[in-house]
């Protein structure tokens, strides 16, 4: 009597423990299959737009001599792009008479002279250019009626560890870099590092505890500034950042996830390598602003897939507070653009199919 009581005890038992197992197994899968669901909904993050115009792209002019454009900025009537090629780095265009004119900015390792790649922003009618790989920037004035390029003051230097520059005013300006202290610097007018502020986004999965090195190389930022409210726009290829710099120290005031990312990374102290996984769009590839709107040129294709770049560059509208206005789906493939202050008039390079000058309407 007593073994068949502790035979039935002994089954009981087991009905119990496969019972639990039963149970564990369940709740173990319906949590992989949460966060299976969580991960597929964070890989089809998308910005709603409100609304999406298609439109058509005009040429101007014969401009498909330029190499490869970088950059874009408009001084009145004369177009300026940055090329990647030639001896000297910036093309001039009269839109006035649809007319290539001449170039500027003589390339080399000389006085007044530049290495690709370079990079232009006005301020009060002051042309700021920066050479990246040689760490130099230049003020220049534009004589209109000779239409040449004069040296205001001498090239500054900067620290090696600085990436992008973007002047903020006269004597400050602000950096991305390879910078231990923070994402961001500070820079006064003789180019020397004066504070940093800021991390990097933090949207990828254990993002927090990598290097600022390697962060670095895959948030490559870009600057456009609202000189009037004193607000800055930082974007990488999947993320656009606010800072208001009416504070002291700047705040930063909100970050957008523009399109999930992920990305394999290797460092020392030395040098760092970062590239995106599979399946991760190609994002933000240019930005420019005006008083009312930030425009982004962002590239929905794939990294590292060149079988799927199908899709022309899009252009996607920001107000200042951060809402998504508009999206642009144009019938080229755009690189660069400057839009009017009347936010009518775009202007941009495109591949027709070689590099070219070109410009369309939209509306707002």
């Amino acid at each position: 009597m007593s073994s068949e009581i502790d035979h039935f005890c002994l089954g009981r038992q087991s009905d119990l423990l496969l019972y639990i197992y039963i149970i564990m197994r369940f709740i173990i899968i319906n949590i992989c299959f949460g966060l299976l669901c969580l991960s597929c909904t964070q890989s089809k993050r998308e910005i709603v737009f409100p609304q999406t115009e298609n439109v058509k792209v005009t040429l101007l002019g014969d401009s498909s001599i330029i190499g490869i454009p970088l950059d874009m900025a408009k001084y009145h009537n004369f177009l300026l792009i940055g090329d990647f090629y030639g001896d000297s780095l910036i093309w001039v265009f009269d839109v006035s008479k649809n007319k290539m004119m001449k170039r500027w900015v003589g390339k080399g390792r000389g006085p007044d002279e530049f290495q690709s790649p370079i990079q232009m922003v006005f301020i009060d009618s002051i042309l700021t250019i920066q050479g990246r790989s040689l760490f130099t920037f230049g003020k220049f004035h534009i004589n209109r009626s000779s239409l040449t390029l004069e040296s205001v003051e001498s090239f500054v230097h900067v620290p090696t560890d600085v990436d992008r520059l973007y002047p903020l005013s006269a004597d400050i300006y602000i950096a991305s870099g390879r910078f231990k202290e923070g994402r961001y610097a500070l820079l006064n007018h003789e180019g020397k590092i004066v504070s940093h502020f800021g991390t990097y986004p933090n949207y990828k999965a254990g993002e927090d505890r990598i290097p600022n090195f390697p962060k670095f190389m895959f948030h490559q930022s870009m600057f456009t500034y609202n000189f009037k409210s004193e607000r800055l726009a930082s974007t990488t290829a999947h993320v656009l950042e606010f800072i208001n710099f009416s504070e002291s120290p700047p705040k930063i005031e909100k970050q957008i996830l523009l399109s999930n990312y992920d990305y394999t990374y290797d460092s020392t102290d030395e040098w760092a390598f970062a590239q995106a996984v599979d399946n991760t769009q190609i994002g933000v590839t240019y930005v420019c602003s005006t008083e009312n709107y930030i425009y982004l040129v962002y590239d929905p294709n794939i990294e590292n897939d060149s079988d799927k770049r199908a899709e022309n560059n899009q252009i996607w509208i920001f107000d200042w507070d951060g809402n998504p206005i508009k999206k642009i789906q144009p019938d080229v493939h755009i690189r660069n653009i400057f839009v009017e202050d009347d936010d009518k008039t775009v202007y941009c390079t495109v591949d027709a199919p070689d590099p070219a000058i070109a410009f369309f309407e939209i509306t707002i």
